[in-house]
């Protein structure tokens, strides 16, 4: 028998087995071997997810309550758990609730094992010594010409994540990006791409302080600044080949091409 025959049958099975009911209950309710149980929960329990996580969150349920909906369907076979935010995503997504969903672009989109592998393929041709480079260097190292460059080129501000301490302001910099605007959201922009999530984006230096604090930074004192730290030729060619970067992934830095 085929499954796809029969969909209100198929919707009634995932149902049962959803008020905690074992593949052989369902199995004798429908008459039904529990090989065929297992295999409607298979292949129907994911659009049901989906569709019940759409219509919870068309009335207004909270993120935390479709979670746990969808745990539930993975408790019952019917949802792998890998698929839980993917089907959160799109059931807030459909239900206009986008505004919920934490953005991503540029090396984001990659698994968070397989983003520093995915950074590490585009090579810096380095200058002064910095010949070995890859574009993690502008995550630990140079994140400040990266983010001139997203200045420069697209014009974002450029603001300073400081550590909390009594020191002059350059010293206490742990990382310097970009705030954007994405899809009416506040969103964080460096190297990696944009996130909206501030305590994702935090969490690569998370490790460097308990307390940060954030400041607005103007674009000719960081050149300046850059320009004590190293010499001209070698912040220069960091420099280009961070244009070349963002030239290369636009969609990936630039808040405004996403529609």
């Amino acid at each position: 028998m085929d499954t796809r025959v029969k969909p209100d049958r198929n919707l009634a099975v995932i149902q049962f087995r959803m008020t905690g009911k074992t593949y052989e209950e369902c199995g004798k309710k429908f008459e039904l071997s529990r090989e065929r149980i297992r295999q409607i929960c298979t292949e129907w329990g994911p659009r049901f997810a989906l569709a019940t996580a759409k219509q919870i969150a068309e009335n207004e349920a909270s993120v935390q309550e479709i979670t746990g909906m969808l745990d539930k369907c993975v408790q019952h076979k019917c949802l792998p758990a890998n698929k839980i935010q993917d089907t959160l995503r799109s059931a807030l997504w459909e239900a206009g609730r986008f505004h919920e969903l934490t953005f991503h672009s540029g090396f984001w989109l990659y698994r968070p094992d397989a983003m520093e592998a995915q950074m590490k393929h585009f090579m810096t041709r380095g200058a002064s010594g910095f010949e070995a480079m890859d574009a993690t260097i502008y995550l630990h190292g140079v994140c400040g010409v990266f983010a001139l460059a997203l200045h420069d080129r697209i014009g974002h501000p450029i603001e300073a994540l400081l550590d909390d301490n009594n020191l002059p302001m350059w010293s206490r910099i742990v990382h310097l990006y970009c705030p954007v605007k994405v899809l009416g959201q506040q969103g964080y922009a460096d190297v990696r791409g944009i996130t909206t999530s501030w305590d994702e984006f935090l969490e690569e230096y998370a490790e460097l302080s308990g307390a940060w604090e954030r400041q607005p930074v103007d674009a000719d004192e960081l050149r300046d600044q850059l320009l004590m730290e190293m010499d001209k030729e070698t912040l220069e060619q960091f420099y280009r080949d961070a244009v070349r970067l963002i030239r290369e992934m636009p969609w990936a830095f630039d808040g405004s091409l996403i529609k």
